[in-house]
């Protein structure tokens, strides 16, 4: 996911000439290529917290280096929905724990990953199907740079809406299937 939206940031901000960002952000994906050519499954090395910690931090940073953006507000909804997918599975998993009495910070079972290997889809189809997921949802982001505002916004929404929706329903799908065991 991190390569995806890197890179997508990094065609968004090289469009809008913040060189030194757009150059960061297309770098760091340059090299989670080369991880992810050993973290396939199945996988032979492991991230670990340093590395999702440097994403993670690199991806929130990524869309406040660009002064323009930032003042107009136009990365408001742009980076967020490049994010979007990992921004619901959290959450999700939050207000799943609040519903239990649970701590937020408490683990469990039921991210998306874990949902969709619950119904039966294997390591490399759930893989593809989050890929794709953020391919599409990277793509509506850079399509910015080429429809109108209301066009795009519009565009932001739908998938916003579409993503929503499938949380919901894998939701729905999971409570079914506990109630019937």
């Amino acid at each position: 996911m991190s390569l995806i939206a890197l890179f997508s940031f990094g065609l968004i901000l090289s469009d809008r000439n913040a060189n030194f960002a757009a150059s960061f952000a297309i770098i760091l994906s340059g090299s989670i290529v080369g991880y992810l050519f050993h973290n396939f499954p199945p996988a032979k090395i492991f991230m670990g917290d340093s590395g999702s910690n440097l994403l993670g931090f690199s991806l929130a940073i990524l869309p406040l280096m660009e002064r323009e953006s930032v003042t107009k507000g136009t990365m408001l909804w742009i980076a967020p929905t490049i994010l979007l997918l990992p921004i619901f599975d959290v959450f999700a998993a939050m207000l799943r724990r609040i519903r239990q009495g649970k701590s937020v910070m408490t683990p469990d079972k039921w991210h998306i990953h874990h949902k969709l290997l619950h119904f039966g889809f294997s390591t490399r189809s759930i893989l593809a199907m989050i890929y794709s997921t953020c391919m599409i949802l990277g793509a509506i982001s850079i399509l910015e740079l080429y429809l109108s505002p209301m066009i795009h916004w519009l565009l932001l929404m739908a998938g916003w809406a579409v993503l929503f929706l499938l949380f919901l329903i894998l939701h729905y799908l999971k409570e079914k299937n506990a109630a019937n065991q």
